[in-house]
């Protein structure tokens, strides 16, 4: 058995993403001219793990794919969305691409298609009860719109106090610092996300 067999998965390797994630990855490193190493080395991943995420034998988790976009300078949304033609799109409910923290608590749909030309994404989300879920500093110029469908959440941005936000809220912010989402009720809160990029080259 080889040292890359024997090594432990990486969290949340039994999240499915209907979409070949490992492939658009390796396409973004070809194209950049990256190799393994020096795309480990930048997002703090163990080698071996980043290959099997490139080979398909794991999908990463929310977290992990944040890390791999922010580290080959793309949108999260061009490694997990599905195809689009410029005058029609449509994603068959259940089928959407989905990704999940490691503990299942926080699961993120994919509700829109990423488009290069368009500085938007959606994603529809379900927070179990008591999940804390944090993210790092997006790039400069990225802003979140987040809509509390039904729920009770706390959000914190950066240094500041936390804020408190029940159904029918909702709240606007650069998202270019450290940011977190907690679900402070007794079941599951429903939340919509758009996250707004500055126009920029990349995919």
């Amino acid at each position: 058995m080889s040292a890359r067999q024997q090594k432990s998965p990486v969290p949340g390797e039994a999240a499915a993403l209907p979409v070949p994630v490992g492939r658009r990855i390796a396409h973004h490193m070809q194209r950049r001219e990256l190799d393994i190493d020096v795309l480990a080395a930048r997002t703090g991943l163990d080698a071996d793990g980043l290959g099997r995420i490139i080979d398909g034998e794991w999908q990463p988790t929310i977290d992990l794919l944040w890390k791999i976009a922010n580290a080959l300078d793309v949108r999260p949304g061009s490694l997990v969305a599905y195809g689009y033609t410029p005058e029609f799109a449509l994603s068959r409910a259940g089928h959407e691409p989905r990704l999940a923290s490691p503990d299942g608590g926080y699961v993120s749909r994919a509700l829109s298609p990423f488009q290069c030309g368009k500085p938007f994404e959606l994603y529809g989300i379900d927070m179990a009860a008591g999940t804390c879920q944090q993210f790092e500093a997006h790039p400069p110029g990225t802003f979140e719109t987040l809509t509390i469908h039904h729920g009770d959440v706390e959000i914190v941005i950066g240094k500041e106090p936390p804020r408190r936000l029940r159904t029918g809220d909702w709240v606007q912010f650069q998202a270019d610092v450290p940011h977190s989402y907690r679900n402070l009720g007794g079941g599951t809160a429903s939340l919509y996300l758009v996250i707004a990029y500055q126009l920029s080259g990349n995919a």
